[in-house]
């Protein structure tokens, strides 16, 4: 008797579940093709420390060697002002490539023959406020601002400088 009950417990239970496999919904995700890059493919340091796309369609790396740039096929390297690290980067709504690196901010532009090169703003006296070894941690848009933001604290630019 106890064999039967169990016999028809276990036959329940396989009943029950295959009930729930059934109208369980196979979800299929879709596969993108992901690229791996090796720091040898962009000559660059292993630590990024933020990404941004240019209105060019390029992508931009704020890297520990400096500032990097992807067009798809090619790695190109922008040394910052004393070949500080770049720690921030971010596009504003002008189109702009800004960049914050240790006490310095700058933008990405292009020189004469069209190779992309840092321009430092600290020059220019619009951010001398930043001290020496401080590290310009985030750039953000507000409004027609451009908040610099350090461990110390905010700065503030006007955006169409």
């Amino acid at each position: 008797m106890i064999r039967l009950l169990t016999l028809i417990f276990v036959n329940l239970l396989f009943l029950i579940n295959t009930n729930f496999a059934a109208r369980a919904q196979i979800i299929n995700y879709p596969f993108y093709e992901i690229d791996n890059f090796e720091t040898t493919d962009y000559r660059g340091n292993p630590q990024n420390w933020g990404i941004t796309q240019g209105s060019d369609g390029r992508i931009y790396f704020a890297n520990q060697a400096g500032v990097l740039i992807y067009d798809g096929k090619l790695w190109q390297s922008i040394f910052t002002d004393g070949d500080a690290p770049a720690r921030s980067i971010h596009i504003n709504e002008n189109g702009k490539i800004l960049v914050g690196t240790i006490a310095d901010f700058g933008t990405i532009s292009s020189s004469e023959d069209g190779t992309p090169k840092y321009i430092s703003l600290k020059k220019d006296n619009s951010v001398e406020a930043i001290e020496n070894g401080q590290i310009v941690y985030e750039i953000a848009n507000l409004g027609d601002k451009i908040i610099i933001r350090t461990k110390k604290g905010l700065y503030e630019l006007d955006n169409n400088e």
